[in-house]
């Protein structure tokens, strides 16, 4: 079961307990959030970046999770035809790194209900440490809607949570709350807790902050046959200011 933690993103982390917030909610909301123009270079050929976070408040949640425990992200493709390059996530480890944790990162097709789909299209483990991780899948084709889900292993040692960060919608202790914000107040979510490898839950419940839905910080870069043509970038970016 996961727990949360707020942290500032650019200081030393600052806890505080939140065990009278629900953990997951089950309205189901979705709003794309497009990198920078410069980051995502929409209009110059076939490559295209996507997330879906945004943390404009200044902090983040910490979801610790447990053996087995499956999150992740479902995407949308930029286009049909579409590879998935590499993908980076943010973990936590608030202890000791790299000690007895070897968690297992997958890229999936979805169902209708945005069930990963077994067997994955690509898959690798990794050592759960702090910071960005990126994943190298080298152009694995993906149909037009698809999940980065991570399969998290715990040994228990004391006094380590290991787990993925999202952004943080309700006010933190310093700043206004990001729904009606900096995103709309009925934003909808990609990110999900599709339960334990000895109990799948699906369909998976979004994780939500108290405002409205968080999303993991994680995100995918894509090459796909079709380019976008300028005037839809322009139309895409006046959707989000």
């Amino acid at each position: 079961m996961f727990r949360w933690t707020c942290s500032a993103i650019a200081v030393a982390c600052l806890v505080f307990s939140v065990s009278g917030l629900p953990a997951f909610g089950l309205e189901r909301t979705r709003e794309l959030a497009l990198d920078s123009p410069s980051e995502s270079p929409w209009t110059e050929a076939v490559t295209c970046a996507l997330q879906y976070y945004n943390y404009c408040t200044g902090w983040s949640w910490f979801w610790a999770a447990e053996d087995g425990d499956r999150t992740g992200t479902v995407f949308e493709a930029c286009h049909s035809d579409c590879e998935v390059l590499s993908a980076s996530a943010l973990f936590v480890n608030s202890s000791q790194y790299g000690r007895g944790f070897m968690s297992l990162l997958g890229l999936y097709a979805v169902d209708e209900n945005d069930c990963p789909q077994e067997p994955p299209l690509a898959s690798m483990y990794y050592v759960q440490s702090g910071g960005w991780h990126t994943f190298d899948f080298g152009g694995v084709a993906v149909p037009p809607r698809f999940a980065i889900m991570t399969t998290h292993t715990n040994y228990h040692y004391p006094g380590i949570d290991v787990g993925f960060v999202s952004d943080h919608p309700a006010a933190g202790p310093t700043g206004p709350p990001a729904c009606g914000t900096c995103f709309p107040s009925d934003r909808v979510g990609h990110s999900y807790f599709w339960g334990n490898v000895d109990s799948p839950g699906c369909p998976g419940t979004l994780i939500e902050d108290t405002a409205c839905p968080a999303e993991f910080l994680v995100n995918v870069q894509l090459s796909c046959a079709s380019a976008v043509p300028q005037s839809s970038w322009s139309r895409l970016r006046s959707m989000f200011r």
